[in-house]
């Protein structure tokens, strides 16, 4: 067996193994990233013409990006959903 097909053969076997272990650790990831965003928008308040992403009590965010929409005082946010 030469070194490449040596090489793409333990990939075969790394890459599921590695795949698991994201599994393993995804949901306490998502977790943490929650609390983080939750102790992030307590510190920040409310200030007027700043709200933040709504995801539904049923949904899941693993907020990778952190979305903050911000309106004109003149031109109040609207949610069109």
């Amino acid at each position: 067996m030469s070194a490449s097909e040596t090489f793409l053969a333990s990939q075969r076997v790394v890459r599921p193994l590695a795949g698991l272990e994201l599994v393993e650790h995804n949901e306490h990831n998502v977790r943490r990233h929650n609390e983080i965003t939750e102790q992030f928008a307590n510190n920040l308040g409310r200030p007027s013409g700043i709200r933040f992403q709504e995801v539904r009590k049923e949904d899941c965010s693993t907020y990778k990006d952190f979305s903050i929409l911000i309106s004109h005082p003149k031109e109040p946010y609207e949610h069109s959903g």
